[in-house]
C-alpha cells in the first residue's frame, strides 16, 4: 500500500519508520526545509544550542522504533543518564536538587521543606496512578468516543484518576504546603509553553515519568535525534522532499517555520480607498455659496 505521510516531525518520522517495516510505501511531505517539527537546533561559533525540549525521557519508547528498522537507540546516539537530573533555585536564595533515585529524592525534599515528605510521598503515588490510566487509556491507541476509554478503564474512577479536571496548579496546592515545592509542580506545564493556572493536572504524571525513565542528555543536542530518524535507513526507506538540513552554516532557527512574510499590500489598500470614496455618499450643496467655496458639505476638496 502507498502511504502518505504529512509532517516531518518525531512523530511523522516515527510513523514512517513503522509503516514502512510493516512492508507500505511510504513518503513523507514536509513543509518546512528541515525535518524533525520542534526538535530545532541553532548552531554558532562552534556551539550548538536546542531551540526546542532540552531533555530526553522515556528513551525505551525510540528505541522500539530503531529496533523495527533493524538498529537500537543506543546504537544511533550516545545518551548520558542525568544525576541529579535538576537543580532547581529560587529568589529568596534556596536550591533543591532532585536526585535520579526516589528515596534519595524524599531525603532531599525533607530536608528543604520537612513538612512536606509525606505529601511529597503521596503526590508520587498519585503521580504514578495517573500515569497508569492514562497509558491504558488514553495513550493507548486512538479514542473515537467516550466509549472507548470506558472499555480501556479498568473501574469507573479511572477516568477521575487521570486529574483532568482540576489544574495543575490547583493540584499543587491541594497536594502540597511549600509554595516553592507547589512552584516546582508548576513547570511540567511551564516547561512545555502552558500555564499551571490552565494545564490540566494529569500533566503531574512527568513527576512519576522523570522518576521511573529517568532524565536523559543527548550529546550533540535532543535536534540530533530527529537527524538519526530522518537519515536512519538500513530497512526503513521513507522519501522526505526537503533539503538536507545538514548542510554546512544551517540555522534552524531562521527558517520560520515555514511561514512566508506576509507582503504589504498598498496597491490594494489605495485601490480599496478609491472604491470607498466612489461609494461614499454625495451631499448637495444647500447654496450656492458652499459650491462655489468647495466648503466639507459640497463634498468639494
Amino acid at each position: 500500500m502507498r502511504v502518505v505521510v504529512i509532517g516531518a516531525g518525531v512523530g511523522g518520522l516515527c510513523a514512517a519508520i513503522r509503516l514502512r517495516t510493516a512492508g507500505h510505501d511510504v513518503t513523507v511531505f514536509e513543509r518546512n526545509p528541515v525535518v524533525g517539527g520542534k526538535l530545532a537546533s541553532l548552531s554558532e561559533d562552534g556551539y550548538t544550542f536546542d531551540l526546542g525540549p532540552t531533555l530526553f525521557t522515556m528513551p525505551h519508547l525510540y528505541d522500539d522504533v530503531f529496533r523495527l528498522a533493524g538498529s537500537s537507540l543506543a546504537g544511533q546516539v550516545e545518551m548520558t543518564r542525568l544525576d541529579p537530573q535538576f537543580r532547581y533555585r529560587w529568589s529568596d536564595g534556596s536550591s533543591l536538587d532532585v536526585p535520579d533515585d526516589r528515596r534519595h529524592t524524599l531525603d532531599r525534599v525533607e530536608a528543604f521543606a520537612p513538612d512536606d515528605g509525606d505529601n511529597w510521598m503521596d503526590l508520587e503515588y498519585h503521580a504514578q496512578q495517573i500515569w497508569e490510566v492514562a497509558e491504558r487509556t488514553f495513550l493507548a491507541g486512538t479514542v473515537d468516543s467516550a466509549w472507548t476509554l470506558v472499555k480501556r478503564s479498568k473501574n469507573p474512577l479511572d477516568l477521575d484518576r487521570v486529574e483532568g479536571k482540576r489544574t495543575l496548579a490547583q493540584f499543587a496546592r491541594s497536594s502540597l504546603d511549600d509554595p516553592r515545592l507547589r512552584q516546582l509542580i508548576g513547570r511540567y506545564a511551564t516547561y512545555s509553553g502552558s500555564s499551571p493556572y490552565e494545564a490540566p493536572a494529569t500533566l503531574a504524571c512527568i513527576l512519576h515519568i522523570e522518576q521511573e525513565y529517568g532524565c536523559w542528555h543527548l550529546h550533540g543536542g535532543v535536534a540530533v535525534l530527529a537527524d538519526r530518524l530522518r537519515d536512519h535507513r538500513p530497512s526503513a526507506r521513507c522519501r522526505v522532499p526537503a533539503r538536507d538540513r545538514r548542510r554546512t552554516g544551517h540555522d534552524r532557527s531562521r527558517q520560520g517555520h515555514g511561514r512566508r512574510p506576509r507582503r504589504r499590500r498598498a496597491r490594494a489598500g489605495r485601490r480599496g480607498r478609491e472604491r470607498c470614496r466612489r461609494r461614499a455618499p454625495v451631499h448637495r450643496p444647500s447654496s450656492r455659496r458652499d459650491a462655489a467655496s468647495g466648503s466639507p458639505r459640497s463634498g468639494g476638496r
